[in-house]
């Protein structure tokens, strides 16, 4: 008796097992089919969320790193064309727009063509001020209801998508009553075969699509449109961690790293960095936009400043030449916010080797250098027409020189700390 009872009690115990086997097994091949998958990279980052089962490319999901983690989606970026006066006014950097010219066209040009031409900007609004990139922190979505709110709602619209055998479709808008209000009131037709068709909200449809390229008119005869970034361009948005806030958007490798051509913007500093990366690090060429309104553009290794760059200070300064390890190095032309000029030698931050330096009030001093100061054989030239060649050190004359003031005379002896100490030759 005790045996039977056994026996059925482990039928029903393998049964169970067998039956959450088969659960598992039939939810894992759900998840499969649908593309999710969890990928753990050679960089130690880790991923969960869908792959394009035909191309193997990313399609969204989360990344999880040593402190941080983030969202990750395929780039999309849009563009507000026209006069769109009413979103702009409510942006206190675009105060001194006018509202009478093309307002894409104002944007894009106050920034560099490399910018504009080669990335997209989602999110990003350009202050003609000072040329710099302020962040907003918005998606499709709210961009669209922000034109709903203001009455201002879509007309009709285009989109253009990426067949999975990497063929086009093309779609087209149609209201499904016949005064649409909302976003959500069309439905999303294939413009040569009207059978095919989504039916309810736009942006899930294009949130499931590969969207090439997207245009939608609205009501007071504004436009939207949408493009899909190239060359396999990401946005991951860091969300939890030391990071949070973060962005960046550009190309990433195999494990998940920042990798080529990118964009990453700092939160908590304002810091922007546009240019290379390699493995995760800023190196290569790039440009360095500070939220003090400095800005350095140049070589890079390692996030650190090397190889020719200019590095320009918000006062109006600026510096061109080499750099070694974020420091000065080699031959550069320092402009400083007074107008003084220093074309010359540098070593570890410091003038250092043969230079000229020349102030606003006229003087000149060229020569030799060391850490900084005027040291070895030079000649200082004074606005007066006076100049002294000779030895210095310390930054003043000293040791043998000859002082020749504008009326002819001279005097040829020794120097000690900017003074004449002997009288040899004085005519």
């Amino acid at each position: 008796m005790k045996n039977k009872y056994y026996r059925k009690s482990a039928r029903i115990v393998f049964g169970i097992f067998i039956a959450a086997l088969l659960c598992v097994i039939i939810a894992a091949g759900v998840i499969y089919f649908n593309g999710l998958r969890y990928i753990k990279s050679g960089a130690d980052i880790k991923y969960f969320g869908n792959i394009n089962r035909t191309t193997g490319e990313i399609a969204g999901g989360r990344l999880w790193f040593e402190t941080d983690a983030a969202a990750i989606i395929p780039q999309k970026f849009y563009i507000v064309e026209f006069r769109d006066e009413e979103i702009f006014r409510t942006m206190p950097e675009y105060s001194n727009i006018n509202f009478n010219s093309d307002i894409l066209g104002e944007i894009n040009g106050a920034l560099p063509k490399e910018l504009t031409d080669y990335f997209p900007m989602n999110n990003f609004i350009f202050n003609l001020s000072d040329t710099r990139v302020f962040f907003r922190n918005e998606n499709f979505e709210v961009l669209v209801k922000d034109y709903e709110n203001l009455g201002n709602n879509i007309k009709s619209g285009e989109i253009i998508t990426l067949e999975y055998s990497s063929d086009f479709a093309y779609w087209v808008l149609m209201p499904n009553n016949i005064n649409p209000s909302s976003y959500k009131d069309f439905d999303v037709v294939r413009q040569n075969d009207r059978t095919r068709k989504y039916r309810g909200n736009i942006i899930e449809f294009m949130e499931k699509e590969r969207i090439i390229y997207a245009s939608f008119e609205l009501k007071q005869g504004n436009f939207i449109n949408l493009y899909l970034a190239d060359n396999n361009i990401y946005r991951i948005s860091y969300d939890k961690g030391p990071r949070s806030g973060d962005l960046y958007i550009g190309e990433i490798n195999n494990n998940f790293q920042k990798h080529g051509r990118g964009l990453y913007y700092y939160d908590k500093s304002g810091d922007i960095y546009y240019g290379d990366f390699d493995g995760d690090l800023k190196t290569g060429r790039g440009e360095i936009l500070y939220g003090t309104g400095d800005s350095y553009s140049g070589g890079l290794n390692d996030g650190r400043k090397n190889g020719e760059g200019i590095f320009r200070w918000s006062d109006g300064a600026s510096y061109s030449g080499g750099f070694s390890d974020n420091k000065k190095h080699g031959y550069g032309v320092n402009i400083f916010a007074d107008g003084s000029v220093y074309e010359g030698d540098y070593a570890d931050d410091v003038k250092h080797g043969r230079g000229k330096y020349s102030w606003t009030d006229g003087s000149v001093y060229e020569g030799d250098y060391i850490d900084d100061l005027g040291e070895g054989s030079g000649i200082y030239r004074w606005p007066s027409g006076d100049y002294y060649e000779g030895e210095f050190y310390n930054g003043s004359p000293h040791g043998r020189g000859v002082y020749y003031w504008n009326t002819g005379r001279f005097y040829d002896g020794l120097f000690s700390h900017g003074l004449m100490v002997r009288n040899n030759n004085n005519n």
